[in-house]
């Protein structure tokens, strides 16, 4: 998040009033995004002091809104756009950011996402900061192959994330090179899936998962006996944090 802190700075510093505002959408459970966010908007001020580039003066505007009221957080977006700011980062909820995006494209202001989204295209005002679909699915496919990986099982929770997959999927081969997709269960149980998977002893393993969910998945495979050093695992989540005390 800095580095599109410092990205803003460096391009308004030269263009802008001496006081810019930088306004955030968070949720009311996303207390340490939010304090990241502040703090984010203090340390460009300081880079700035530092760098020796004009003292343009960053604040920062917040307002928290409700996870699935598109009304409230429209109605959030349209007073921080009063208040001046200068860009919109979040919210991270997929059901609320498009009323964000939006308005941030009516009004021509950058909107600045945090999140895996499957439809980024081009012509809008948003930034996002995950990599594109595409560049995932190929990292991914380059690391199966630097492993050397014979072949391997894919566990995923909702179906759009195959489209990250799409490049590992690609390797299925009739001929000596299979791949294994299974899709986790409903609910919180998930060890029916897993005990199939060391049914069959795979031993390579590619989970695609919400990061709410990783502790149990991999707490619960450590229980049916499929986590340990005979096994490999490529988590493809970019904000798998979770301490490893979940497992032990």
């Amino acid at each position: 998040m800095l580095f599109i802190f410092l990205l803003f700075g460096c391009t308004l510093a030269y263009y802008s009033p001496s006081k810019i505002c930088l306004g955030g959408l968070f949720e009311d459970t996303e207390i340490e995004k939010e304090k990241v966010f502040r703090y984010s908007v203090q340390r460009l001020n300081e880079h700035n002091l530092a760098a020796g580039l004009p003292m343009n003066v960053y604040t920062s505007a917040v307002k928290t809104v409700p996870r699935y009221d598109s009304f409230k957080v429209s109605k959030a977006v349209c007073e921080l756009l009063s208040e001046g700011v200068a860009g919109v980062f979040g919210p991270q909820s997929p059901d609320t950011t498009d009323h964000v995006q939006s308005v941030c494209d009516t009004k021509e202001i950058p909107h600045v996402e945090q999140r895996w989204d499957i439809r980024q295209r081009r012509g809008s005002c948003l930034i996002n900061l995950y990599p594109h679909p595409s560049s995932i699915a190929k990292a991914l496919a380059d690391l199966v192959t630097a492993f050397k990986w014979g072949s391997f099982t894919v566990i995923f929770d909702q179906s759009e994330g195959l489209v990250k997959l799409k490049d590992l999927l690609s390797y299925y081969d009739h001929r000596g090179f299979p791949v294994t997709v299974r899709q986790l269960d409903e609910g919180n149980n998930y060890r029916e899936t897993l005990r199939r998977i060391k049914n069959v002893n795979e031993k390579n393993i590619v989970l695609d998962c919400a990061a709410d969910k990783l502790p149990d998945v991999l707490l619960q495979a450590m229980q049916v006996g499929l986590l340990g050093s005979d096994y490999n695992y490529i988590i493809t989540d970019m904000e798998f944090e979770w301490s490893i005390q979940v497992i032990r």
